[in-house]
């Protein structure tokens, strides 16, 4: 026996019902999928950029948000009207089986909209190839969580417009389920927050939020849909709420058209929902106040209060008066204030017990298992030290003293909050304070781990960063960077340099890094010795726990092989024909030589007098061979207003007689 059977011929007049709306959207979106590429190949240079979803198909985002929604609303509109309603209620099809082919129908035109707009924005990237870099990862993460997003949002608008009769309402309830879990967890989180700064913006209740709601969490457009993890419990979620929907769409009485709700019970919930929630907001401004140690309240606090209570009950009693057109039944409604008051007192408690049962974790060194220390730094672009300081992450620090200085900077956080002296410290004789530094830590007790941003006077924090960077494992792997293919890594070039070269001077970074002592490569990526050169730089895309990381190579002078392989595949011929040979010399305006000598120490020379450059030119020979006696050139020159640069290397001899020539 089968539990669903779509109907053919429903779900065929459904598909057409929809075909106009849906075909535009599909040619609107394949339009800009098309026309997006080639407007930023005609006015940008030949420089390779990396392509990710918010390039590829960024339109889709609206699928979601109105095609998928919209889609529904023209499906079930007939729940609207009591002739359309009576219609459908007498064909021969159980009422389970029509909400599956209509609902199937929706979910085809979402599928196609959103497969072929992505996949059109991705040919056209990869057809553009030397303008972008495709992240196929990331685009197809993001676009399942469009579908799941898409999905999500189509069954909670049915549900909505199964409970109402009315177009009004149809929106008004839609809003209230997709929109109204984000506000209430965002007024909540940011409550708990503000009294408990201890705790970070990831708090765990925004893990419920699904994919495309989960607005308050990000910091990016793309980070909507980019968490592999949570697309998949979106997905989930939705096939679950499918079950409650074909329940109430099975119970459905067709009289219900055109009546705002379908039951007085159904009203009277609704009455009192729009109460509690305007009435919350009023709560959570009595339990700041509570909480906050550092101020009390005054005139303009209780007035405020005042306001948003008498604003609850206008709402309260302005939905009922709306939907019953009868003033008298906003007097029967008061009885329901009483559930109104008891969930605001449901809330306060709830709010007050998370409160204090974060301000009571104060772990003991010997009771924390071990520490994690997040990459808190924020979003660093393309700096290679982002990367590694993510994958350090995973990393469980057991070292004694670094559980005693958590557990007492910890204790002291805790202490403050209390007193309401968190924000008016600035020094305490007994931890030696004051506070110079903060860092996300992640501390481990009896297997739960529990996230929480921790101050640390500056002799701590160093001992805490120096702690991470003496760990074997951390050394091990901050030297490990991704194999060509994997995780989904590539290199590519913003400049001339073609993929087969990048992908050579990657691979001898990689094995120069592997042999080269920990301390020296530390220096390298945190800028403290050596010094980066390239006029055409070089990245690496790849993925790390579903994340996106487009990093650039550290074209350092302390790494040799690196950079004479660099120089090797890179070297502008034509530019260093100009400076080594002397040809073309005396149309050069000015010469800017920078040199690297062995202790790697800059050493500036300029030249603008058209003698003094002849003479450079005439002793620096041509390069046939690079080895480690050479000293690393970068020269930089105007000719005719047009600005090149160029790198070789020197012998000690040459070097020795430019710095006799014109050393500025």
């Amino acid at each position: 026996m089968k539990i669903i059977n779509i109907s053919r011929s429903l779900y065929r007049d459904a598909i057409k019902q929809t075909k106009l709306v849906s075909i535009f959207a599909i040619i609107f979106c394949v339009y800009i999928s098309i026309q997006v590429p080639i407007s930023t190949v005609l006015n940008s240079h030949p420089t390779k950029s990396i392509a990710g979803f918010m390039d590829v198909a960024p339109q889709l985002m609206a699928v979601p948000y109105l095609f998928a929604p919209f889609l529904v609303y023209l499906l079930f509109n007939f729940m609207n009207k009591r002739n359309s309603s009576d219609f459908y209620h007498s064909l021969p099809i159980k009422r389970r089986n029509m909400y599956f082919s209509l609902m199937a129908a929706a979910c085809t035109w979402i599928v196609l909209i959103t497969v072929i707009t992505a996949a059109t924005g991705m040919v056209m990237h990869l057809i553009f190839n030397e303008y972008f870099k495709l992240n196929v990862a990331e685009v197809l993460i993001s676009t399942l969580g469009i579908l799941a997003s898409s999905l999500y949002s189509a069954v909670v608008v049915s549900i909505a417009m199964v409970l109402t009769g009315t177009v009004f309402t149809n929106v008004v309830l839609s809003g209230i389920f997709l929109i109204l879990p984000v506000i209430i967890l965002v007024a909540f989180t940011t409550t708990i927050h503000n009294a408990l700064p201890i705790l970070t913006g990831e708090y765990v209740i925004y893990n419920i939020l699904p994919c495309g709601f989960n607005f308050p969490v990000t910091d990016y457009g793309t980070d909507l849909f980019s968490s592999f993890g949570n697309n998949i419990y979106t997905l989930i979620l939705a096939i679950v709420l499918i079950l409650p929907a074909i329940k109430l769409f099975e119970n459905r009485k067709s009289e219900s058209a055109s009546y705002h709700l379908q039951s007085e019970k159904l009203r009277i919930a609704f009455r009192m929902l729009c109460g509690a929630v305007a009435s919350i907001f009023g709560t959570i401004f009595v339990l700041n106040l509570f909480l906050d140690k550092s101020t009390s309240a005054d005139v303009n606090d209780v007035f405020m209060i005042c306001t948003i209570y008498t604003i609850a009950l206008l709402v309260y009693f302005g939905v009922e008066l709306f939907m019953t057109k009868k003033p008298k039944m906003m007097i029967k409604a008061i009885p329901g204030l009483t559930v109104v008051l008891l969930i605001n007192v449901v809330v306060f408690a709830s709010l007050y017990g998370i409160y204090t049962l974060n301000m009571c974790f104060t772990p003991t060194p010997e009771e924390i298992d071990y520490i994690r220390l997040t990459n808190d730094d924020g979003y660093m672009g393309d700096d290679i030290s982002y990367y590694l300081n993510s994958k350090a992450e995973k990393i469980k620090l057991k070292d004694k003293k670094l559980k005693e200085i958590v557990s007492s900077s910890l204790s002291y956080d805790i202490d403050t909050l209390k007193n309401g002296l968190y924000y008016e410290v600035e020094y305490n004789e007994k931890y030696d304070y004051p506070f110079m530094s903060s860092k996300t830590v992640v501390i481990s007790v009896n297997g739960v781990e529990r996230k929480r941003n921790i101050r640390f006077n500056a002799s701590d924090y160093e001992a805490l960063i120096d702690g991470l960077s003496n760990n074997n494992e951390y050394k091990k792997m901050y030297k490990e960077l991704p194999e060509i293919g994997e995780s989904f890594t590539s290199v590519y070039s913003t400049g001339d340099i073609s993929e087969k070269k990048c992908e050579e001077i990657y691979n001898t970074l990689r094995e120069e890094i592997a042999e080269l002592d920990f301390d020296t490569w530390y220096s390298i990526v945190n800028y403290t010795k050596g010094a980066y050169i390239g006029k055409e730089e070089i990245y690496v895309s790849t993925m790390l726990d579903s994340e996106h990381y487009s990093i650039m190579l550290p074209i350092n002078t302390e790494l040799k092989d690196t950079i004479y392989k660099y120089i090797e595949l890179t070297a502008d011929k034509k530019s260093s024909d100009v400076i080594l040979n002397g040809n073309g010399i005396a149309d050069i305006d000015y010469l800017e030589l920078t040199i690297y000598n062995e202790d790697q120490t800059e050493l500036y020379y300029y030249f603008e007098n058209t003698d003094d450059i002849k003479s450079v030119a005439e002793f620096l020979d041509p390069i046939d061979n690079l080895n480690d006696d050479c000293y690393i050139v970068v020269a930089s020159y105007t000719s005719s207003d047009k600005w090149s640069e160029c790198y070789f290397t020197v012998s000690k001899e040459n070097l020795e007689y430019i710095g006799e020539v014109s050393p500025n």
